[in-house]
């Protein structure tokens, strides 16, 4: 409950300094999630990062605004020019869809949500308790761990 109030506290700050768009829209410069026991991170973060930020155009370069950067299977390169928008959505409608697949092949696969890893290049302040950190794998983007 306290970091479900830090997470509501944050994100009323964010709206106060201006860092986000007025009220009614979803824009912001950054993402608060808090993330406890059993947060489901697509119901949990804001609707603009996960509906309308583009995590392939997120990283931009100082010398080339053109540039585009990203994440291809777990690598962060440089990306072609055409390559299209990718949404935290878009990621769980993929991952939804290939657990359908191999659940209709008889397949047991894990359910179908998104973690810690597809939060590659989305700006954020992730407060994480209750969860142990063994076998979470965090984005390459993460600057620091506390």
């Amino acid at each position: 409950q306290e970091n479900m109030t830090m997470q509501t506290v944050l994100r009323d700050a964010l709206e106060k300094l201006g860092l986000a768009a007025p009220s009614g829209s979803d824009v912001r410069a950054f993402s608060v999630l808090s993330d406890i026991a059993e947060t489901v991170i697509a119901e949990a973060i804001e609707p603009y990062f996960f509906k309308h930020f583009d995590l392939h155009r997120a990283l931009g370069s100082d010398t080339d605004p053109n540039e585009i950067w990203g994440d291809r299977d777990g690598e962060v390169c440089k990306l072609p020019g055409d390559s299209p928008r990718l949404t935290l959505q878009d990621i769980l409608n993929r991952k939804l869809a290939s657990y359908q697949r191999e659940s209709a092949q008889g397949v047991r696969a894990p359910h179908a949500e998104l973690s810690y890893s597809d939060l590659h290049n989305v700006p954020m302040l992730l407060i994480v308790t209750e969860k142990a950190r063994m076998g979470d794998t965090f984005p390459h983007s993460l600057v620091s761990l506390d």
